[in-house]
This record gives C-alpha cells, sequence and structure tokens, in this order.
C-alpha cells in the first residue's frame, strides 16, 4: 500500500513537472511583445488574468496597435459582467449584422448605458479616441448626467473642448491621464494598452469601493 502511494506521488510530480516545463514563455512571464518593464507591462498581465482582455495570437498582446469602439465595448461588456443582450431589432444602422462577432457587445454595451443617448451610428470597426474612450467609461458608470453638469467647471487640459465634463471626471477618478502634465490629445487614437491601463484603473477603483463622488 505504501509503495504503491509513493508511485503515485512520483507519477503526479512528473506530470506537473511536464505540464510546467511544456508552458510557453509567455504564460507565465507575459506576451511576447511585451518588455518588462514597460509601463503597461501590469495593467495588460491583470487585464488578461481577469479575461477583460485576450491576446492577439502567437502568444503576443498586439502592443501599439489601436483599438477599435466594438473592441473596447467588449472590454466593458466583460469588466462589467454584463448580462449579453442580441436583439432582434438593432440599435445602430451601422451594427446590423447579426453574425459578427461584435454584434452583441456592442449591443450589450448600449443597453447597460455606455453609449451616449442620441448616437444612431455606432462605428464598430473605427479606431476608438481616447476622448470617445472616456465618455463611454464615464456613460458606464451611469454619469452621463453629471458629466453634462460639470461641464462648466473647467478640464485640466488645454486641448480639450468638446465632451469636456467626461474627460474632467475620468481624470478626477484617476481612470484617464494625459499625454503631458497639459493636454490630452482627445482625437489620438487609443492603443491596446491605454485601454488595458484604463480598463485596470476603472476594476481597481471599483474593487475597492471608493467613494466616486469624493
Amino acid at each position: 500500500m505504501e509503495v504503491r502511494m509513493k508511485k503515485q506521488a512520483v507519477c503526479f510530480i512528473l506530470v506537473i513537472t511536464l505540464l510546467t516545463c511544456g508552458m510557453p514563455a509567455f504564460a507565465a512571464a507575459g506576451y511576447s511583445d511585451v518588455p518588462s518593464g514597460h509601463w503597461a507591462e501590469g495593467y495588460i498581465n491583470r487585464a488578461t488574468q481577469l479575461s477583460i482582455v485576450n491576446g492577439v495570437g502567437n502568444g503576443r498582446f498586439g502592443l501599439g496597435t489601436n483599438v477599435t469602439r466594438a473592441q473596447f465595448a467588449a472590454m466593458l461588456t466583460r469588466l462589467f459582467a454584463w448580462k449579453t443582450v442580441t436583439p432582434a431589432v438593432p440599435s445602430f444602422s451601422d451594427n446590423r449584422n447579426k453574425d459578427a462577432w461584435y454584434y452583441s457587445a456592442v449591443e450589450t454595451a448600449a443597453a447597460n448605458g455606455a453609449v451616449a443617448k442620441g448616437i444612431t451610428a455606432f462605428r464598430p470597426e473605427a479606431d476608438i479616441t481616447r476622448e470617445e474612450m472616456a465618455v463611454m467609461l464615464v456613460c458606464a458608470l451611469g454619469y452621463e448626467t453629471l458629466a453634462e453638469s460639470v461641464a462648466g467647471y473647467g478640464v485640466p487640459f488645454t486641448d480639450v473642448t468638446e465632451n469636456v465634463g467626461y474627460i474632467t471626471i475620468a481624470s478626477s477618478f484617476g481612470i484617464i491621464n494625459g499625454t503631458t502634465p497639459t493636454t490630452f490629445a482627445p482625437r489620438g487614437s487609443a492603443t491596446r494598452e491605454q485601454a488595458a491601463a484604463m480598463i485596470i484603473r476603472l476594476y481597481e477603483r471599483r474593487s475597492a469601493k471608493v467613494d466616486w463622488l469624493h
């Protein structure tokens, strides 16, 4: 009996060893295209662990590539764990293909208030701008009305002239950062690492139960 148990233990150790040795390097150390020490490394790894962001294949994250509006809608849907919505009648004029991978993601984000009111075309395959990302984040939090009311109080960035309230709120909550201390580059396309960073900052603040309206 004792000999059999020892054999079983040895077999178990061998299996674990083989599995561990057989794992690709990026499974433990991160993606092959994310250098160690990169400013977004921690955000990317955390977003991946939480299944909010996926890689682009072959152990790569797609560092430096832009995020589409549909991809960001999918990230928000995963972050908030919203129940998937697949309506028979589409909400947007350019999101009518129910076979598209993003159809339900876009509809789910819209159903949960992550899309500003009055938008009739979502532009799912267009690159999302930093400004649009801030707007969707604030809308997803349910602060669209608040954003409109604080728009007249000023914004910390000199290059922001539209959606001022949204960017002000996202900045004050610590979800977004400027490209410099005084500029935000609102029209600039958002990269995958920037999206991961914003998503994780939001996740951490929600998890910490921060008083958002301090």
